[in-house]
């Protein structure tokens, strides 16, 4: 079986694609994975066919834009750029489609929904966090969601209504120009109507108990678990962290994302922060601009550290709340302090609180008293059985390989 995979985004939003492209491999079948070029190492190592689609300088690009991270504008830049790009994206897919069975895509996959809709090939839309799932039953605590769930059915439909058409600004022209160009209609109100949910298939890539299903998900969703990859199989411990890791207490892990250059701010405070507190830290991220020139003893910096590796051995997570990071945090047990930027973000504090393993703050809040306090708090409440009862729940292996029966079974459909 000939499989291809489009993601889009950071690491964070690229590695469980390659972990389940894994997994499909060591069954038995071709796997083609779409992604950035910034990737490419990661995926061949992984052992699947790697096809660029973006150059590391966009990616780079886009990563140092100050806009990205604003609750309005990052969704614009990043909607702009998959609409921009969307007809190289669809040649890429058709350049790889001969013999192929099956397509799955990331949320933002829109190349394989219209390779889908041009050409008839099953398609798998997986998504990574329960936020991508309109319902207003359990509404998504994200930074642009300004009603609540108490808030009466009508408020709350006119409140997506407004979404729909803010997006379907950014994003209808140029993808009804790529469809009318190839003789399919038009489509309204694009996220929900036609991008969300796949014809054939549609997955989370999370547990139940993380995100619940809704009663009112416009079509039935399939939970896999949360098939967490971090290329541990790839890249160990270095050496002189295992050292540092085995000669003092566990440390207390700060991260800002894989994709977020302009946390310099946010990584003075968690070095102030944890030597007010007297624990030690690690601040893991690829830009060494954002960290402090001198660091005290008792904190180290990692440009990457497999978190499967790190966590384990980690007493606590100051992060920003991706939803890989909080599935490795909730797989290694330990508890999750949430500095969340946009996006997704806010959404998986909110379910870190619900399942009482964490909580989160507004990153630009993460500073000075208030930091300290989130921290220690956080040190402080979180009960160790109730971790260690949700790490017991994880098993990464068995969610890879329900996303791939759900995957097989789709192509066998066909």
């Amino acid at each position: 079986m000939k499989i291809l995979i489009q993601t889009l985004g950071s690491a964070g939003d690229t590695h469980p694609f390659i972990g389940v492209g894994k997994s499909l491999r060591s069954r038995g079948h071709e796997v083609v994975l779409f992604a950035n070029e910034v990737f490419e190492q990661t995926v061949t190592e992984a052992g699947l066919d790697f096809v660029e689609m973006g150059d590391a300088e966009t990616y780079h690009r886009l990563a140092n834009l100050p806009e990205v991270w604003d609750r309005r504008k990052g969704i614009e830049i990043v909607f702009g750029a998959v609409v921009a790009y969307i007809e190289e994206a669809i040649a890429l897919i058709e350049d790889q489609l001969d013999g192929a069975d099956v397509l799955v895509a990331s949320s933002l996959g829109f190349a394989s929904r219209m390779v889908r809709d041009i050409h008839g090939v099953p398609l798998v839309t997986a998504h990574l966090a329960p936020s991508l799932l309109r319902s207003s039953v359990r509404l998504p605590r994200t930074e642009i969601m300004l009603v609540r769930d108490s808030y009466p059915l009508w408020v709350k439909k006119l409140w997506w209504r407004l979404g729909d058409y803010l997006v379907d600004r950014i994003v209808a022209p140029g993808l009804n120009a790529a469809r009318t160009a190839r003789g399919l209609p038009e489509i309204d109100r694009v996220l929900e109507e036609w991008a969300t949910y796949s014809p054939d298939t549609t997955l989370g890539l999370f547990p139940d108990w993380f995100g619940p299903p809704q009663p009112d998900w416009a079509q039935p969703v399939e939970l896999t678990g949360f098939p967490l990859y971090d290329q541990s199989d790839q890249v160990g411990l270095d050496p002189g962290l295992d050292d540092w890791l085995a000669a003092g207490e566990p440390p207390v892990v700060f991260t800002a994302g894989s994709a977020n250059v302009q946390a310099a701010d946010y990584f003075a405070a968690a070095v102030s922060t944890s030597v007010d507190l007297g624990v030690r830290a690690v601040l893991a991220t690829t830009n060494p601009d954002d960290v402090p020139d001198r660091l005290p003893a008792t904190v180290r910096h990692e440009r990457y550290v497999p978190f499967s590796l790190l966590f384990p051995r980690s007493r606590a997570l100051v992060s920003n709340g991706g939803v890989g990071t909080c599935a490795q945090a909730l797989a290694a047990g330990i508890p999750h302090l949430v500095a969340h930027v946009n996006f997704d973000q806010r959404d998986n504090a909110s379910r870190l609180d619900d399942l009482g393993v964490g909580y989160g703050i507004a990153v630009k809040r993460f500073s000075g008293t208030r930091a300290r306090q989130s921290l220690a708090e956080l040190l402080d409440s979180v009960p160790a059985e109730r971790t260690a009862e949700l790490s017991e729940r994880i098993d990464p292996e068995s969610a890879r390989a329900r996303a791939c029966e759900a995957i097989e079974r789709t192509a066998a459909r066909s």
